[in-house]
């Protein structure tokens, strides 16, 4: 319905005037009017709809908006915990790498150790080796 619900069809808006060769034509949209087609109401129509119709519609609107917020809002929190999932997950990788660090330093420290070690060996081992060429009087 359109216009206060007083036009359910072209035939009875005050826009339709006959044409030509048994057409009509809106006066408004300056459209020809498809042949025998004044019963209905076209999509084109330029008459305001009828308030309960247009209400119905912004209803309509507002739920398909309430419904795609709703939807806006599912998909957040969703995101929000992947967001979550993904901290826990980067903590959890943290303490292993620091846990891995620490053994790191640890090996380092040991290391140095044994190479200060190894270091003293050496020198000892050489002064045994001239210690020996001292007693052997310089022979193999």
């Amino acid at each position: 319905m359109k216009f206060l619900d007083l036009v359910s069809c072209c035939d009875e808006c005050l826009y339709k005037s006959y044409y030509s060769g048994g057409r009509s034509e809106c006066t408004k949209t300056r459209t020809i009017l498809p042949f025998n087609e004044g019963h209905t109401i076209p999509d084109w129509c330029p008459l305001p709809d009828y308030p309960s119709n247009a209400m119905a519609k912004q209803a309509a609107e507002a739920k398909d908006a309430g419904e795609r917020e709703v939807k806006a809002w599912a998909e957040r929190d969703q995101y929000m915990q992947s967001n979550v999932k993904l901290v826990a997950e980067i903590e959890q990788l943290r303490a292993v790498t620091t846990t891995h660090l620490m053994r790191i330093q640890a090996l380092d420290a040991e290391n140095e150790t044994l190479r200060a070690k190894m270091k003293r060996v050496n020198e000892l081992n050489a002064d045994n080796l001239q210690d020996l060429d001292s007693l052997l009087g310089g022979k193999p």
